[in-house]
């Protein structure tokens, strides 16, 4: 079902105000993976202060926009389904949780990392958190 624009608006600013108030962010696209999965990693990322928010990219983008520019790196991987790791807590634990679950989930590919604002490439964060 489509949203209206005052939904899409409404879940925009909410998306805004989260990115500002989170330590810390990772872009995972989801394809593939199945309703089970995903709550048991948002029931993990719950323990450590974290939430895996599912986005529609026009929405997420329009977001980022109003985020400022710490968020405008995060526009280019929004392609395809993808979801917010939102960092409120434990940035490492959090994104060590994510790591640990695109291991044994084929189907979660990490887009993009950003940690405290600052975009990460891969390998840096594999090192910062393993």
């Amino acid at each position: 079902m489509a949203m209206l624009k005052s939904e899409k608006v409404k879940v925009g600013d909410g998306i805004a105000e989260a990115l500002g108030k989170s330590h810390a962010s990772i872009v995972a696209e989801y394809r593939g993976i199945t309703a089970e999965e995903l709550a048991s990693l948002r029931r993990e990322l719950h323990k450590y202060d974290a939430k895996f928010k599912v986005v529609k990219n026009r929405v997420a983008i329009k977001a980022l926009a109003k985020g400022g520019e710490s968020t405008e790196a995060l526009k280019p991987f929004l392609k395809g389904p993808v979801g917010l790791t939102l960092i409120y807590g434990d940035v490492a634990q959090s994104a060590k949780k994510i790591f640990e679950f695109s291991k044994e989930n084929d189907n979660l590919i990490q887009v993009s990392r950003m940690v405290w604002r600052y975009p990460y490439q891969s390998h840096l964060l594999r090192s910062f958190v393993c």
